[in-house]
This record gives structure tokens, sequence and C-alpha cells, in this order.
């Protein structure tokens, strides 16, 4: 869920001092409205990337958030 992603941003972002999370998706139905709500963007669309496992071709969405944009996120309201 959407807390267990948040508390790993977190310590991905604090801890390892990581400059950049990206997320990948086949059903943007499904996944993208977690993303978003994480404060990512959608960052692009890699066309017919992937095989769904009926076989057929689907496209590959990615989105991502940088540290800053996390920290800006993340600051208590004033």
């Amino acid at each position: 869920g959407g807390l267990a992603v948040t508390r790993r941003a977190e310590y991905v972002f604090r801890q390892l001092h990581t400059r950049r999370i990206f997320a990948e998706t086949a059903d943007p139905a499904r996944s993208a409205s977690l993303m978003r709500r994480l404060g990512m963007r959608r960052e692009g669309v890699l066309r017919r990337h992937v095989l769904l496992p009926d076989g057929s071709p689907a496209d590959l969405h990615l989105y991502g958030i940088l540290q800053e944009e996390w920290q800006a996120d993340a600051l208590p309201p004033r």
C-alpha cells in the first residue's frame, strides 16, 4: 500500500541519499494514482516494451521523483 511505499521512499532518500526513485508499470490504471499520490511524475512511455502474461505487447509507463521534490512534499504545512 501507500504507507509502505512512502516509508520505503523516505528511507531511500534520507538514509541512502539516493537522488532519484523511479517506478514502472504496464498497468497504469491500477498503479498511476498511487505513484501520483507519492509525488511521482510521469516521465515517459516505452511503447510495446513488455509482454503481458497472455503474450500480448504492452506499453511500459515510467514515473519518477527527485530527492528535492520529495523533501519539498515532505515538509510540514506552515
